[in-house]
């Protein structure tokens, strides 16, 4: 018995140019065992334990991009000065 999503017709509407979050916090609201859902190789890969704080705090996916903003922005203006071509 499987229960996981059949993503075989999904086709986001603005493309494949993001993470979905929407399928991890999907899978966490509906996994029964909350504290062993997330191991700590989910924090490795996500770099902090923000991410999963935000997801067990039950923060949508918007203040979860929300919140990357000011660190995206600053990423953004650091790397102009390595970019090759405009």
């Amino acid at each position: 018995l499987c229960h996981g999503e059949d993503l075989r017709d999904f086709i986001p509407e603005d493309g494949w140019t993001r993470l979905y979050l929407g399928f991890l916090m999907d899978a966490y609201r509906k996994y029964p065992g909350k504290k062993e859902f997330f191991t700590p190789y989910f924090e490795m890969l996500a770099g902090t334990k923000d991410l999963r704080l935000q997801i067990e705090a039950g923060w949508n996916e918007s203040q979860i991009r929300e919140n990357w903003r000011a660190g995206l922005d600053r990423y953004l203006e650091m790397r102009k000065k390595y970019l090759l071509y405009k």
